[in-house]
């Protein structure tokens, strides 16, 4: 602002030329003139600050609106369609019928469109298997088969070291029956 009244207060050497007209009236030189609107920082200040003026004024008023209706909330009641006046009565049931109407068309297009993209693309070759989360019956049933025979073969093995450990520890031969 101190700048500002400092080029207003300058002498008219500066913001007049030499030309003047005949009633005395100084001409503004164009030159001090832009010099004086480009370094003027207070019109953009004000400006800005107008706006945000604006901009709080509005949101009072909606935050007064909004608490006004928000004090109508706890008062309000469920009105069902008997004790709406005859006009709306009619209104609501045309809305619903149209409503339910264009609900049904969207509905059968929905399905039409399905069918003809995404089921047309589609084919079962085999119906669905409801397996559990895990291991598979066959599975296991497979690991018993192998860890069976695994120990059979493990048992004969042990028993065929015990016979041929009973032999070399000296066991005595037995008698033959034939002499």
């Amino acid at each position: 602002a101190e700048r500002l009244l400092g080029l207003v207060d300058r002498p008219r050497a500066l913001l007049t030329s030499q030309l003047n007209n005949e009633r005395g009236l100084p001409l503004v030189d164009v030159s001090a003139l832009d010099k004086l609107i480009k370094s003027d920082y207070i019109g953009p200040l004000v400006e800005r600050i107008s706006k945000l003026q604006q901009d709080t004024q509005a949101l009072e008023a909606d935050k007064m609106r909004l608490e006004r209706q928000l004090s109508w909330l706890p008062k309000a009641a469920n009105v069902d369609l008997a004790q709406l006046p005859p006009g709306y009565q009619e209104l609501i049931q045309t809305l619903s019928s149209e409503l339910k109407a264009i609900i049904q068309s969207h509905n059968r297009l929905l399905d039409e469109y399905l069918t003809a993209t995404i089921t047309s693309l589609v084919m079962i070759r085999q119906s669905p298997i409801i397996t559990r989360e895990g291991s598979s019956a066959t599975l296991i049933l497979a690991v018993i088969v192998v860890m069976a025979g695994f120990l059979a073969i493990v048992v004969m093995s042990v028993e065929h070291l015990f016979q041929k450990a009973r032999g070399l520890a000296g066991a005595p031969p037995e008698p033959n029956k034939a002499n």
